[in-house]
């Protein structure tokens, strides 16, 4: 309060100082009017017109006081709860948009005091606004970071960015390992659609946004309802200038361009947490798979395996697992070399697959060994898979420069529940078992556990 103080001891000082001119000048000013000289000169008279001077001077200073002391005082400890607004916001960890009216002040006159109380409000409004965009942008941030997950992430990232654009309709499309997905849609009905839409293939290529207008009436079919969009807005996700993505929203009403600026600092954000995602599934994918052959590796098809025997008790459904190894394949590796006996697995590979489901799960359980989980299959189904598989195998060759490598491999199977098993692991001891029964009774065969 000292400030307050100190502009009413000056505003003091001041009324004083002219009461005292103005008792001083007065006697001189009642000659004119004719007061003898004797009376308008006489100290005593010279003595109450000073008083009376600074009598009115306190007078006016009361006055200015009662008149300015509490719009002075509002006006400073608005500044006040501004400045600790302010300096209280980093540490400012909730959600709670701030809010412009407990800041504000409400002057109706129209003299300096309520022009300053004009531009001090555009002032907190545009600080307002700025800090709310910039905790908007923070809490943005903090909860896009705690989810890799591509899906996740994308429904969050459309779900705030529409709600900030209060769009009625938007997806998210990213470019995933060479073509276009939707990634999270909300309000289209047909989001297949806007994978192969040319605006949304020329942005992308272009890395240039694309705004499209409407006339006034026109409706859009939407899931629940159906709206009128003024604006649709096309914006591409841009990651150290490739363009990996596009972000789609459709707008009951015009975008201002202090959204856009906004929208352009969201999306930059978005786009190194977006390459981060992608990042971690790449490399989730590639944890799981063998780098030689490109299918599931041993740990991972462990965790398939449980989830398939949960799913065949839960569902009473059967389930076939083989195991399959390679015969004499330390003889490839000695005579050819051990890149040629990679070949082999790799041709193994291909010749497996061509026979397997689009539902059938193939493992390379280590070295020349490998693992196929059927689902749906019996114990005849899995032994007949089984007998495609070594037939196909016994007659493909592997080319390794003049050389055609022909090889034959054993296969163990067993099924739940025709062995009642209660373990996952349980199948793969049954199978290999079978596997090594087949290689002791003269390798180039398909056995089956429960036949031994």
């Amino acid at each position: 309060m000292r400030f307050h103080k100190r502009v009413f001891i000056d505003l003091m000082v001041k009324m004083l100082g002219f009461g005292v001119c103005i008792g001083v000048i007065f006697p001189f000013f009642t000659l004119l009017f004719g007061v003898d000289k004797s009376i308008a000169l006489s100290p005593l008279f010279f003595l109450a017109c000073v008083l009376a001077g600074i009598i009115v001077g306190l007078i006016s200073l009361l006055i200015s006081k009662a008149n300015i002391k509490y719009r002075l005082l509002n006006l400073i400890s608005n500044m006040d709860k501004v400045n600790k607004m302010v300096s209280d916001f980093q540490n400012d960890t909730t959600s709670t948009e701030l809010q412009t009216d407990e800041y504000m002040i409400y002057e109706d006159s129209s003299d300096c005091f309520g022009q300053m109380a004009d531009s001090f409000n555009t002032l907190v409004e545009t600080l307002m606004e700025t800090l709310n965009s910039q905790k908007s942008h923070r809490n943005y941030l903090e909860n896009l970071t705690q989810n890799l997950d591509l899906k996740e992430l994308s429904d969050f990232a459309l779900k705030n960015l529409m709600a900030y654009a209060k769009a009625s309709a938007g997806a998210l499309l990213v470019e995933k390992e060479g073509e276009l997905i939707t990634t999270s849609s909300y309000g289209i009905s047909d989001d297949a659609g806007l994978e192969t839409n040319n605006i949304i293939l020329n942005v992308l290529k272009s890395g240039a946004r694309s705004t499209l207008n409407f006339p006034e009436g026109i409706l859009l079919d939407g899931i629940l309802t159906d709206y009128r969009p003024s604006e649709i807005i096309v914006e591409p996700i841009t990651y150290r200038n490739l363009n990996t993505g596009v972000l789609l929203m459709a707008t009951a009403t015009k975008l201002d361009v202090a959204f856009l600026e906004q929208l352009d600092i969201f999306m930059r954000s978005f786009s190194l947490i977006l390459n981060n995602s992608l990042q971690h599934e790449q490399m989730q994918k590639l944890a799981a798979l063998d780098p030689l052959t490109g299918v599931y590796n041993r740990r991972f098809g462990l965790n398939r395996l449980k989830e398939e025997c949960s799913r065949s008790v839960r569902f009473n459904s059967p389930l076939g697992v083989m195991m399959l190894d390679i015969d004499k394949f330390k003889l490839v590796n000695d005579t050819y070399g051990h890149i040629a006996g990679d070949r082999v697995i790799k041709r193994i590979v291909v010749e497996i697959q061509k026979i397997l489901r689009s539902g059938d799960i193939l493992i390379r359980y280590g070295g020349e060994e490998f693992m196929v989980i059927l689902p749906g299959a019996n114990s005849d189904n899995t032994y007949k898979v089984a007998e495609r598989v070594r037939f196909a195998i016994s007659q493909s060759k592997a080319i390794y420069g003049e050389s055609e490598i022909q090889v034959n491999v054993s296969i163990g199977v067993d099924s739940f529940p025709d062995s009642n098993v209660s373990e996952p692991l349980e199948l793969i001891k049954n199978a290999d078992t079978a596997l090594y029964t087949a290689k002791n009774t003269g390798r180039n065969r398909t056995i089956v556990f429960n036949k031994i």
